[in-house]
């Protein structure tokens, strides 16, 4: 019976290594496009990656931006993906791609495609990636779905821009500033004629921090962690449980 006892203990204790090892290994296919700070009038790169792909033979996609924002210079594929050139590098531009015989898996560069901001971009846009599912699939001719991420472009120092660095400012709780108006007499309220103007000139105050409000990143892994140990516990106290009371049920011989 302390054999048995044993045995069960150490699967269960193998497990708590082996099943949170099983939640972080699985992964959705994923269209990765990068997010890049430029200034107006620089050039760029956007590069589309594809993440955790089971394999895929042939994929269409539609690259859509701001026209009035950025020109598009070139497309360049990457290593295992030699598509066709877009007829057009005006939004939206469509990038095809076919292997037929094989499938390419795993994680890689699809394609780049090289940016200049205009002197009148500024502020934050997107390069927006879709694809009909029609168009991505295996050479068995399996649809494969893949999601979307990134592709925020933040511009900075374009014609009628807001410097980003730029803070606001507030006084001090104590600093009121200097008036330089007409004296006033403080036991008759009027004016004794002295003074040069009328003018309240406040000083510069403390400048306000900037509070981080990124999100924080996802804790999902953590929690899944939690759950599996409470399960793996619990499957072991009714496991001993049981077996307990076959023990004292059975007749001593």
């Amino acid at each position: 019976m302390k054999k048995l006892l044993s045995v069960i203990l150490a699967v269960l204790v193998a497990s708590l290594f082996i099943l949170p090892t099983c939640v972080f290994a699985a992964g959705d296919p994923t269209i990765e496009v990068s997010s890049v700070s430029v200034e107006a009038g620089a050039g760029f790169d956007v590069a589309i990656v594809l993440k955790d792909n089971p394999g895929i033979t042939a994929m269409k996609l539609k690259v859509e931006f701001d026209n009035d924002a950025f020109k598009l210079e070139k497309v360049s594929y990457g290593e295992d993906f030699e598509g066709a050139q877009p007829k057009s590098l005006e939004s939206p531009v469509t990038l095809n791609w076919v292997k037929g015989l094989e499938n390419v898996e795993g994680d890689g560069e699809f394609a780049t495609l090289t940016f200049t901001a205009l002197k009148s971009a500024s502020g934050k846009k997107n390069v927006t990636v879709t694809y009909d599912p029609e168009d991505v699939h295996n050479t068995d001719t399996k649809n494969v779905a893949f999601k979307v991420t990134g592709g925020e472009i933040t511009v900075g120092g374009g014609d009628g821009a807001v410097d980003s660095s730029a803070v606001t400012t507030v006084g001090a709780e104590d600093d009121k500033g200097d008036y330089t108006g007409p004296e006033v007499d403080p036991m008759t309220g009027d004016e004794t004629g002295e003074g040069d103007g009328g003018e309240f000139k406040g000083k510069a105050g403390a400048e306000t921090e900037t509070m981080d409000t990124s999100a924080e990143d996802s804790k999902a892994p953590v929690i899944w962690i939690f759950a599996v140990i409470a399960a793996v516990l619990l499957i072991a106290a009714v496991v001993l449980v049981i077996v307990k009371k076959r023990v004292a049920k059975k007749p001593l011989e």
